[in-house]
C-alpha cells in the first residue's frame, strides 16, 4: 500500500493532489513478478493506486472546471485524506468508492455550506461500512420510493411485506434475486439505514363471525411502512445527497 504519510495541505486541493502523483508511480517492476506472493501483492498495490491517481486527477480536473472551491477548509481537507486512506487500506468496490466521490465533491461544491460539508463527513462514516450491494439496495430502495421507478408497481410501494421488498429491489437492480438482497439486510439495518423487521399477528382466513382463539392467528414478519419504501429518513436523505437531490 501507500505507506508514505500524506500531508494534506491547508490550501488548493490541486497544489496537494499534484504533489500526490510522483509517490503513486512504479510499484510494479520485474523484481516484484518474480515470487508468486510478491506478484499478488503488487496486483493489489497496482489496483489502489490506480484508484487513488484516477480520484486525484479527478479533483484537479474539477478544480481546473471550476466545479468546487479553489482553496478549502481544514475540515475539506480531512474528508480528502479520509478518502485516500479508505482506498489504501481497505481497497473498496467500485460503487462505494463512487459513493464516497460523490458525497466528497458535493461538499466542495462553490455554493456548499458548512452544514454540508459536517453532513458530508458523516455520510462518508456510513458509506465506509457499506458494500457495493449496499449501496445499490439503497438506491434502488430510493428511486422506487420517490417515483422514479417504471417497474414496480404502486400497489408494491405501499407495502410492508419484507418479502415483495426485496423481490421489488431486486427487480429494480435487475438481477431479479430476492436472496442477494435479504443477505444485506442486517448490515443495513445495524446502520439504521432500512427499517427492521417485526413479528404482526394476522388473522387466519375462517368462515366464522366469532372470536377467534389464539391458535387462529398466524404471525408474519412485517415492517412499519412509513412512505420511503422501508427506508430510514437517515437511509432517505443519503440517497438524496447521493443522487443530487437538496
Amino acid at each position: 500500500m501507500v505507506n508514505k504519510k500524506i500531508k494534506i495541505k491547508n490550501g488548493s486541493l490541486k497544489e496537494t493532489g499534484l504533489s500526490l502523483l510522483p509517490d503513486l508511480t512504479g510499484f510494479l517492476t520485474p523484481t516484484t513478478i518474480t515470487d508468486p506472493r510478491m506478484a499478488i501483492a503488487s496486483v493489489g498495490v497496482a489496483i489502489v493506486t490506480k484508484k487513488i491517481s484516477e480520484f486525484v486527477r479527478e479533483c484537479i480536473q474539477k478544480n481546473k472546471n471550476k466545479e468546487i472551491k479553489d482553496e478549502v477548509s481544514v475540515s475539506d481537507c480531512s474528508s480528502f485524506y479520509e478518502i485516500l486512506k479508505f482506498i489504501d487500506e481497505e481497497n473498496p468496490d467500485e460503487e462505494t468508492l463512487k459513493a464516497m466521490k460523490s458525497i466528497f465533491f458535493r461538499s466542495i461544491k462553490k455554493d456548499s455550506t458548512e452544514q454540508e460539508q459536517s453532513l458530508a463527513y458523516q455520510f462518508m462514516q456510513i458509506c465506509k461500512q457499506l458494500t457495493g450491494q449496499d449501496i445499490l439496495i439503497l438506491k434502488a430502495s430510493y428511486d422506487i420510493a420517490s417515483n422514479q421507478s417504471e417497474i414496480v408497481t404502486q400497489e408494491n410501494i405501499r407495502t410492508d411485506n419484507p418479502e415483495i421488498w426485496a423481490s421489488s429491489v431486486a427487480l429494480q437492480i435487475g438481477h431479479k434475486i430476492p436472496e442477494l438482497i435479504t443477505n444485506r439486510e442486517e448490515n443495513l439495518i445495524k446502520l439504521s439505514l432500512i427499517l427492521p423487521r417485526y413479528s404482526k399477528k394476522v388473522k387466519k382466513m375462517l368462515l366464522t363471525l366469532d372470536p377467534l382463539p389464539e391458535d387462529k392467528y398466524d404471525e408474519v414478519e412485517v415492517f412499519r411502512n412509513g412512505g420511503k419504501f422501508r427506508l430510514t429518513n437517515l437511509g432517505y436523505r443519503l440517497c438524496e445527497y447521493l443522487s443530487g437531490a437538496k
